[in-house]
């Protein structure tokens, strides 16, 4: 980091047999050290977690880009998680763990920690948007007595939410016989 400290010193006359001069001096630099910030965010609703999934429990590791080493491995609480004291160098995030609820993120998040002569301390944040798990549900009334399904009935159901217990605002009809829906976990 940039000294602001004045090094003061006096050179004195060592007689005219002398060709030159010298004085020896002693500085210490501080070596300026950067923060890696992760946060985890749900694609479609940014920072809510959709239905029983949650964006806490990720586990990711953070390597250093120039040699691939493994620096730390942290797990995501309150939807982040960093490291701290790391050297000004390239990094990178890995996911090993996915969150409850969440497709394991395969993608590398490279960022670079670069030297500012403004502050102490070089933060970099990343941010993950992370796919929920969707299910696919198929509903298709059947006669009680052959067991087949039944076409163009005008039945209509309501999908309830067990554990909440609401109903999903989404009407099925089965004049199609097969209805597809997606929900989340």
């Amino acid at each position: 980091m940039l000294s602001k400290e004045k090094i003061s010193f006096e050179i004195e006359y060592t007689g005219q047999d002398v060709a030159v001069t010298n004085i020896q001096l002693q500085a210490t630099n501080i070596e300026q050290k950067g923060i890696a910030k992760l946060v985890k965010e749900d694609a479609e609703t940014g920072v809510t977690a959709q239905g029983n999934a949650t964006l806490d429990g990720a586990v990711y590791e953070l390597f250093r880009a120039s040699d691939d080493t493994l620096v730390d491995t942290v797990t995501i609480e309150n939807g982040q998680a960093q490291v701290e004291n790391l050297l000004l160098d390239d990094y990178y995030w890995i996911e090993k763990q996915a969150p409850t609820g969440y497709l394991l993120d395969k993608e590398k998040h490279e960022f670079s920690l670069k030297y500012d002569i403004n502050v102490i301390t070089v933060s970099e944040k990343i941010t993950v948007q992370e796919k929920v798990i969707k299910e696919k549900m198929k509903v298709i009334k059947c006669d009680d007595k052959t067991k087949k399904s039944i076409k163009n009935n005008p039945a209509t159901f309501k999908l309830k939410d067990v554990q909440t217990g609401e109903f999903v605002n989404k009407t099925v009809n089965l004049n199609l016989a097969q209805t597809n829906r997606e929900s989340s976990r």
